[in-house]
């Protein structure tokens, strides 16, 4: 199991006008997780009509995760 350390900034909260202060903390995943994400990340789900991204290009992405 992996740690992520993580700090957001600017995140306006629903119907207020000010934003949530920083939030900072270590976020625990597994390798399935992180690859799962990192080959899916910016791209558009087949279901919305996308074209699915090229198998190399999975690889390439899992590879460097």
């Amino acid at each position: 199991m992996g740690q992520i350390a993580f700090e957001t900034a600017a995140f306006p909260v629903p119907a207020a006008p000010r934003f949530r202060p920083p939030q900072r903390g270590v976020l625990q995943v597994s390798m399935a997780q992180l690859v799962r994400a990192a080959i899916t990340v910016g791209a558009t789900p087949v279901a919305l009509g996308a074209t699915p991204r090229p198998l190399i290009e999975l690889c390439w992405r899992a590879t460097m995760a």
